[in-house]
């Protein structure tokens, strides 16, 4: 069987925007990669159910946006776009139910909503800009948002790796937004993505800054997170530089996987019956990551190195085996499922 990804990178050496691989689960083996979009720096993309493509674009040194775009006849076609001062975004999602597109701008501090159309059309709902004290890290220098998507109650929830916080905000139909919860993290510990478990019941927290993972009960009631465990992503004698990055649960939410940039690593947990974690494996490689559709084998994007490593995964245990190497792709930074 094949399954279709497309590939996010940088454009700042060679690569020239979106490119595409396909897996094929029966032999193990990622094909040739091709590039499909042209692009700038579209380093973040997400897929609409109606099959419209948002992805982010550079236009110039000041100017950036969120493009979509829609398959016809083989080819991507550019649908709209939505453009403002300042750098690129960081994270993308969408809320299927009420027609939302979330941005979170790392650089610029700020979560966006904007209403869609459902031709690829974006309009402007609301935006909050963060402010506040950030942490001890030079990292920190300002408030960065890093990531927006909703809860599984459907508030929307965001990380802000310059003062280590998650918040929760509750969204209305017309994507307005308003604070609910605030949970703060141990100064320094940069928080970067996060998933939720199967149930929704446990959040699964990356600190970039810190390197570890931290399990947080969630409570749909009041939207209030209570930390119960932090683990570290890395070994205890690790002493060079590390950043933690991706961090995905499988569908059966009974493994964590968390990527290191600098140990060059994926790190698996098992998830324990009281939502708690245990790690059980790293797996030497370098990037950001995605599951396959099938969720036997992991797909890693390799910027440094522009390649693409293929790891099968078995789904009863959650070890992760690397099976191909060095699949050519430039500064590639992201997995997406395609088809």
């Amino acid at each position: 069987m094949l399954e279709h990804y497309l590939i996010g990178t940088y454009t700042h050496h060679t690569s020239q925007g979106i490119y595409s691989v396909t897996l094929d689960t029966s032999a193990g083996r990622l094909s040739p990669t091709r590039l499909e979009i042209p692009i700038q720096k579209p380093i973040f993309m997400t897929f609409a159910n109606n099959g419209i493509l948002y992805t982010i674009e550079k236009l110039d040194q000041d100017h950036a946006a969120i493009t979509s775009f829609k398959e016809e006849g083989g080819h991507f076609t550019r649908l709209s776009s939505v453009s403002a001062p300042g750098t690129t975004t960081a994270y993308l999602a969408i809320d299927e139910e009420r027609q939302l597109l979330f941005s979170a701008n790392y650089h610029m501090s700020t979560v966006t909503t904007y209403r869609l159309d459902g031709q690829g059309g974006m309009q402007k709902a609301d935006q909050v800009l963060k402010v506040g004290a950030t942490g001890p890290r030079p990292q920190q220098e300002l408030p960065h948002v890093h990531f927006a998507n909703l809860t599984p109650d459907r508030r929307l929830v965001i990380c802000d790796l310059g003062m280590d916080q998650v918040n929760i905000y509750n969204l209305t139909d017309q994507g307005q937004l308003k604070l609910v919860t605030t949970h703060q993290d141990q100064p320094g510990f940069g928080d970067r993505h996060l998933t939720f478990g199967r149930d929704g019941r446990f959040m699964y927290l990356v600190g970039e800054l810190s390197s570890k993972l931290e399990v947080l009960a969630y409570d749909q009631e009041n939207g209030e997170l209570s930390s119960i465990q932090t683990v570290s992503t890395i070994p205890a004698d690790w002493t060079a530089h590390n950043g933690a990055a991706a961090i995905h649960v499988c569908h059966s939410g009974r493994f964590v996987y968390v990527s290191n940039r600098g140990e060059n690593t994926i790190a698996v947990f098992e998830v324990q019956p009281d939502g708690r974690v245990k790690h059980i494996q790293s797996v030497a490689t370098a990037g950001d990551f995605s599951l396959s559709h099938d969720q036997k084998f992991m797909i890693v994007a390799n910027q440094n190195t522009n390649d693409l490593t293929l790891m099968r995964r078995d789904p009863a245990t959650g070890h992760l085996a690397t099976i191909q190497t060095g699949v050519p792709c430039p500064e590639p930074v992201q997995v997406l499922y395609w088809k």
